[in-house]
């Protein structure tokens, strides 16, 4: 376990060479997983041959590298990592009809970063609204939006599941509410009436699993860094189909390391070479 900030990983990778692992799944924060990737690789864990999954959002590890690494290096680090982003259907009628609201609105912020003058009943300014530079004759700074230039339809995705989950509190704290006629709410109440509900929301038909997890209308792309500053695509995973790769479809490419195979020439995946190392930090 690692407290926020560590930046010395030098035991956790031994721990790395000693396991013999080639897949590494980490929980850690973003702001050390580009440190400990790089103090790995380093040690000769890494790179082509491994394949590291974590928590924290990639695009971390690649910022929180050493700043003296070269692109070349950082890619020859990062080759062969996994990752998932969701995957959403956003040609349904639902999906369409939320984007076509969501542009619909009125700008609350002009073009030239102006803020919206509107205010509500009592004359307080509905945007939040302060001076950034203490520059009278220049713009301050607020919240506002341009609905018509946020976002292309197709790049909607998180706002559409963001909307249904505010949805989903939204129908259990009413169902308690109001039809329950509850009087007050606890944690466990409002959890076991959220995963009760069910509907089509913008990002596709919503309901949970006995787990919690949502059981329909999303679905993960299995993504793959080939090494080259970019990621691969390698398959699609929804709960109603599983796991489906993607082979012989556009965009769409073999893993840089395929499970299947052994790495860095060894004869098989035998449980000598197939190791998991799971480290957790918190």
């Amino acid at each position: 376990m690692f407290e926020y900030g560590t930046s010395d990983f030098s035991e956790v990778v031994q721990g790395l060479l000693q396991s013999r692992a080639y897949i590494i799944v980490v929980m850690i924060f973003k702001e050390s997983i580009g440190p400990l990737m790089e103090q790995a690789y380093a040690a000769g864990v890494g790179g082509e041959g491994f394949v590291w999954l974590n928590n924290a959002p990639w695009d971390a590890a690649w910022e929180t590298m050493s700043e003296s690494l070269s692109e070349a290096e950082k890619n020859r680090i990062m080759k062969g990592a996994l990752g998932i982003t969701v995957h959403l259907n956003t040609s349904t009628p639902e999906y369409q009809g939320f984007a076509e609201r969501w542009a619909a609105q009125p700008a609350t912020v002009s073009a030239s970063g102006e803020c919206s003058d509107e205010v509500d009943a009592s004359g307080a300014p509905i945007w939040m609204r302060y001076d950034v530079d203490d520059n009278l004759t220049s713009y301050d700074a607020c919240v506002g939006l341009n609905f018509t230039t946020l976002g292309s339809p197709a790049s909607l995705e998180g706002v559409s599941a963001t909307n249904d989950a505010a949805h989903v509190v939204a129908m259990a704290l009413h169902q308690l509410l109001y039809v329950q006629n509850l009087s007050s709410v606890t944690g466990p109440a409002l959890n076991e009436a959220m995963l009760a509900q069910s509907f089509v929301g913008a990002s596709g038909r919503v309901a949970f699993d006995s787990l919690g997890d949502r059981s329909e209308g999303i679905g993960y792309e299995l993504l793959n860094h080939n090494g080259n500053m970019s990621w691969q695509r390698m398959g699609l995973w929804d709960a109603t189909a599983g796991y489906k790769e993607c082979a012989g479809e556009p965009g769409c490419e073999t893993a840089v390391w395929s499970l299947a195979e052994a790495p860095l020439g060894r004869d098989s995946l035998d449980g000598a070479y197939c190791h998991m190392s799971i480290g957790n930090v918190s």
